[in-house]
C-alpha cells in the first residue's frame, strides 16, 4: 500500500499545481513569494514521493540502495520499469529537486515558468505510475 499512498500524494500535488497554473499563471506564481514557495514545496515533495516509490520498488526487488537518488532511474531501467528516456527524465527531475532543496531562491525562474506553463510537473505522476503498475504486475507492495 505504500506505493499507492505515494501515488495518491503525487496526484494531490499535481492537482494543486494544475489549480495554481490555471487560476494564476506562471508569471503571477513566480512573482508572489507565497505562491512561489507553495509551488516549490509541492514540486519538492512530489519529486521526493517519486524517489521514495523508486527506492521502495528497488528494495522489494532485493536491489542495493543507489549511491545517489539520480541513479534510481537507471536501476529502474535495468529492471525493465523505465525506458532510457524515462531514466534520463527521472535524473533531470531529481536534479531539479536538488536545486530546489539546496538553492531555494536561486532557482532559474524561466525554467520554473516553463515547467508550469508546459505542465512538465505531470511527468512526476507519469513516472510514478510506471513504477506502481510494474510493482502490481510483479506482486510488489500489494
Amino acid at each position: 500500500m505504500e506505493l499507492k499512498d505515494k501515488m495518491e500524494y503525487i496526484k494531490k500535488c499535481i492537482e494543486h499545481l494544475d489549480m495554481l497554473r490555471k487560476e494564476y499563471g506562471a508569471e503571477k506564481i513566480v512573482d508572489s513569494f507565497l505562491m512561489l514557495t507553495s509551488t516549490l514545496y509541492t514540486l519538492q515533495t512530489a519529486i521526493q514521493a517519486l524517489i521514495d516509490a523508486g527506492l521502495r520498488f528497488l528494495a522489494e526487488r532485493g536491489r542495493k540502495p543507489p549511491q545517489q537518488y539520480s541513479d534510481i532511474g537507471k536501476m529502474l531501467e535495468e529492471d525493465g520499469v523505465f525506458t532510457e528516456d524515462d531514466s534520463t527524465l527521472f535524473r533531470r527531475i531529481v536534479g531539479f529537486r536538488n536545486i530546489i532543496v539546496h538553492r531555494y531562491l536561486g532557482i532559474d525562474m524561466g525554467l520554473l515558468k516553463r515547467i508550469i506553463n508546459e505542465k512538465l510537473y505531470r511527468d512526476i505522476a507519469r513516472l510514478a505510475l510506471k513504477i506502481i503498475e510494474e510493482a502490481e504486475k510483479r506482486g510488489i507492495d500489494p
